[in-house]
């Protein structure tokens, strides 16, 4: 099953929807993770989470103003690097670097379940868009491969 690294920069009270998230995640057919902030950020990324940063399929991110874990956000990101990240972003925040079909941003005055059920289904619309890929090499290197095999004679090359 794919996972994905859910990163946060929320305040403690703001985690609820963090787990919301996680949860519409995983009914996209995708394993969630949401890291701890015991780590130093100025230690970087602890090796236990740069391994599950590395096994998952993409990061998904969910930034407020209010959040105070910002630095941990930005070396989950570093440590994310060529993988496809959608965020969820409160407006007002500066996200770099990520396209902007893959940020859902939300207003506190506004119903955040929205704007997590936009960025769960865009999830699930990126993983099943790379399964898809990862199916269509498959299918194309297997086809190589067995013209290759017909292709040989049927003494195996022997005289």
């Amino acid at each position: 099953m794919s996972t994905v690294y859910i990163s946060h920069s929320v305040s403690p009270w703001e985690l609820a929807q963090v787990y919301v998230l996680a949860r519409e995640t995983e009914r996209q057919g995708l394993q969630s993770f949401i890291p701890d902030r015991t780590w130093v950020p100025a230690n970087g990324v602890p090796p236990s989470l740069t391994g599950i940063v590395a096994q998952a399929e993409l990061m998904l991110l969910f930034a407020t103003l209010s959040g105070n874990h910002l630095e941990w956000v930005n070396q989950e990101l570093r440590a994310a690097q060529g993988k496809p990240v959608v965020a969820v972003a409160e407006r007002g925040i500066e996200l770099t670097g990520i396209d902007d079909r893959n940020i859902v941003e939300f207003d506190r005055s506004e119903d955040v379940a929205g704007a997590v059920g936009k960025a769960a289904a865009r999830v699930g619309a990126l993983s099943l868009q790379r399964r898809n890929k990862n199916l269509v090499t498959g299918l194309l290197v297997g086809g190589l491969v067995l013209l290759l095999l017909r292709g040989l004679p049927e003494d195996g090359g022997r005289q």
